[in-house]
């Protein structure tokens, strides 16, 4: 009976943590540009520009073209060095790439699509692990429009 109750339990704690880990909730938000789907993607693929555009990152070292798999460092405005990988990657559509957090990883998307008015860039974030629920709480509540302020700055840059 003892170990029935023990396995029960455990497997009750793992249901149930499997299914707070899946219900992460993202930050998204989307610009339109007056560029070709191809200006756009060189613009957010040009990791040496990302400080232009990103104001959290002072630089960014990144060891050739933007690749799947691929690993590079970020330089934030508080001094931290943050290596990163591209985790997924789809030629002239998106990419993704993830850096570790003290307890946790951000995940960070970018699309571009062709649209009605030229083309469109979203941005979107989420986040995985412990420090999880800590983020949306206390960052979360602005962050998509900190999003938005990031692709305004990239809006700028791409219609040069």
């Amino acid at each position: 009976m003892k170990k029935t109750f023990i396995f029960l339990s455990l497997f009750a704690s793992v249901s149930l943590f499997a299914q707070s880990e899946s219900k992460e909730k993202s930050f998204k938000s989307t610009m339109e540009v007056k560029a070709s789907p191809q200006e756009a993607w060189n613009t957010i693929t040009d990791v040496a520009q990302w400080k232009h555009w990103d104001n959290r990152i002072v630089d960014v070292r990144f060891p050739g073209p933007l690749k799947e798999k691929g690993t590079g460092q970020l330089i934030t405005d508080d001094a931290k060095v943050v290596e990163f990988k591209v985790t997924e990657l789809e030629d002239a559509r998106m990419y993704t790439y993830k850096h570790k957090l003290s307890s946790g990883v951000v995940y960070t998307k970018r699309m571009v699509m062709a649209s009605d008015t030229g083309t469109s860039i979203s941005e979107e974030v989420w986040f995985k692990g412990m420090s999880r629920k800590t983020f949306e709480k206390y960052c979360g509540s602005d962050y998509t429009a900190q999003i938005a302020q990031k692709l305004e700055r990239l809006k700028a840059m791409v219609e040069k």
